[in-house]
C-alpha cells in the first residue's frame, strides 16, 4: 500500500523534513552563483569546445559542481527518509563536464537505485543548462536499455493509466521533452508529440524518456536557496508515481510512496 494519498501529502512532508534539516544545520546548499548561473552562456559564448572549456573550467569545478552536488546531496537526505534505497555516493551522482574532450553545455547530477548508476537506471535528475534549471525523471535506450525496455513495457501494459498520469504531470507543469544529443539545446522543452493509443511506440521510436519541468535562469536568480529546494522536492513529488509505475517491481513496496502496484494489473 502507497504511503500518501496524493503529491500534495508527499510535498508537505518532504518540506516538513527540509525544515527540520534546515533547523538542524544539516542542509548545505545555499544557491547558485551568478559565475554558475553564467556559466554555460560563457561556454557557449567562446565556441563550445576544448579551448573554451579550459578557459572556464575552474568556475565549473569551484562553483557549478560544488553547488550542484549541495543541491543534490540536500534532496537525497530529505528523500532518504521515505525511500532509502537510492545510491548517495556523490561521486556518483554528477555526470563528467567534458567526457572525451568534449564538454557538455550542461551539468547535470542524478539518484539512482542502489547498484546501478546515470548511465543505466531510470534516474531522478536535477540539470543545469545556458538557460534553465531543469528537474525531472530520465532514462535513454543507449546505455539503460534494460531499464529503458522496462519503461516501455510497463506503459505497454496500461496505456491508458499512462496517459492519465501525463495528463496529472501536465497539470502540474511537467512534459515529456524531445532529448537532444547536441549538446548545444539550452534547456528549452520540446514537447514529444505521442500516440493517445500506443504512447509506448512513440517513446520507444524516439529513444529515451524525459520527463521534465525548467525553471528560466531570469527566474532562478530571484529565488531564495530555500525555494530552489522546494522547486525540487515539488519535481520529485511529481514525478515519483510516474517513476513507480514505470519501475514497478523495482521499486520495493516499502518504498512505494504513491503508486500501488497491487492496485493495477
Amino acid at each position: 500500500m502507497a504511503k500518501f494519498l496524493s503529491e500534495d501529502e508527499l510535498m508537505e512532508a518532504l518540506k516538513q523534513t527540509a525544515s527540520n534539516l534546515r533547523q538542524e544545520e544539516k542542509l548545505e546548499f545555499k544557491g547558485f552563483s551568478q559565475n554558475s548561473l553564467n556559466h554555460y552562456g560563457n561556454l557557449m559564448k567562446n565556441g563550445l569546445n576544448l579551448d573554451s572549456y579550459n578557459e572556464t573550467k575552474d568556475t565549473y569545478h569551484q562553483e557549478v559542481k560544488p553547488q550542484l552536488l549541495a543541491l543534490m546531496s540536500d534532496i537525497s537526505d530529505i528523500i532518504s527518509e521515505f525511500d532509502s534505497g537510492f545510491n548517495d555516493e556523490p561521486s556518483k551522482m554528477i555526470g563528467n563536464p567534458c567526457p572525451h574532450g568534449n564538454p557538455r553545455s550542461y551539468a547535470w547530477a542524478s539518484m539512482t537505485r542502489s547498484g546501478r548508476d546515470r548511465r543505466n537506471d531510470l534516474q531522478f535528475f536535477v540539470s543545469l543548462k545556458r538557460e534553465f534549471l531543469r528537474f525531472g525523471i530520465y532514462v535513454g535506450r543507449k546505455w539503460g536499455a534494460d531499464r529503458f525496455n522496462q519503461v516501455i513495457r510497463s506503459i505497454h501494459s496500461d496505456s491508458e493509466h499512462f496517459m492519465e498520469l501525463i495528463r496529472e504531470a501536465r497539470g502540474s507543469g511537467y512534459s515529456l521533452d524531445t532529448h537532444r544529443d547536441n549538446y548545444i539545446d539550452d534547456g528549452s522543452t520540446m514537447l514529444l508529440e505521442l500516440n493517445n493509443r500506443s504512447p509506448h511506440v512513440s517513446i520507444g521510436e524516439h529513444d529515451h524518456f524525459h520527463l521534465v519541468r525548467g525553471i528560466s535562469l531570469n527566474e532562478l536568480r530571484e529565488l531564495k536557496s530555500e525555494e530552489v529546494l522546494d522547486s525540487a522536492l515539488h519535481a520529485f513529488a511529481h514525478t515519483r508515481r510516474m517513476y513507480e509505475f514505470c519501475l514497478k517491481k523495482h521499486v520495493p513496496l516499502k518504498f512505494r510512496l504513491l503508486e500501488d502496484i497491487n492496485s493495477r494489473r
